[in-house]
């Protein structure tokens, strides 16, 4: 009970800087495959309720909260350093690749809209959002707050830990190398997850059911 009163409180910590901008979201009553009858309160329910409502908010954050917004690769790291906290967003149709150096910015919340584009930080990060990247994917080679993935066909390495990680994007893959990570939620089941680590995950798909993903194992949904 503490440790959900924690994430409970964390979300709401978070929710101030990234709030839902109204649009229809995924939610436990209106997940692919989620019919669940009044009352139902079968073990995990509700840290699958907490979960998903944290990605409710940070699936769909205020863009206008994105004060600080780049369009090139090399303005989007120079920002960065310039200034640890609030939202940072990367929009940009460039190709290569954003080279992210090493650095603590845990207080910043970043998004990634790059289509064209593959990332690859070495940097301590806050809470990730990856709406579009291209197809060398992204790769985080240390700790983020939380990683969101809202896009289709995203391939994320983490190397460094997540508290949680969100996945409403369809056709993602995870890969899980090194680090401690929280609860993992998808609201598709389209998609893989590497554990690569030496420690289970707990997995929830979108019909409210929990997983354990153990350490060497991959889960494959589709």
């Amino acid at each position: 009970m503490r440790k959900l009163t924690a994430v409970i409180a964390a979300l709401l910590a978070v929710s101030f800087l990234l709030a839902g901008c109204g649009k229809e979201k995924p939610n436990i009553n209106d997940a692919p495959g989620v019919d669940l009858p009044e009352g139902y309160d079968e073990p995990g329910t509700q840290e699958f309720a907490s979960l998903s409502d944290a990605l409710n908010t940070l699936a769909d954050p205020d863009a206008n909260m994105f004060v600080r917004k780049t369009t090139t690769a090399e303005a989007f790291v120079n920002t960065l350093q310039n200034g640890n906290g609030g939202a940072l967003r990367l929009s940009t149709s460039e190709s290569g690749d954003a080279v992210i150096p090493a650095g603590d910015y845990s207080k910043t919340a970043v998004v990634f809209n790059a289509p064209n584009m593959g990332v690859s930080s070495d940097a301590a990060l806050g809470d990730v959002l990856v709406e579009a990247v291209g197809e060398a994917g992204v790769t985080l080679r240390a700790g983020v707050k939380s990683l969101t993935v809202t896009g289709e066909n995203v391939a994320v390495t983490l190397e460094g830990g997540a508290e949680h990680i969100y996945v409403q994007g369809k056709n993602c893959t995870l890969r899980l190398e090194n680090g401690s990570f929280g609860s993992i939620l998808s609201v598709n089941q389209t998609v893989t997850i590497e554990n690569n680590t030496e420690a289970d995950v707990t997995v929830y798909m979108a019909n409210g059911a929990a997983q354990t993903l153990a350490a060497g194992k991959t889960l494959s949904f589709e």
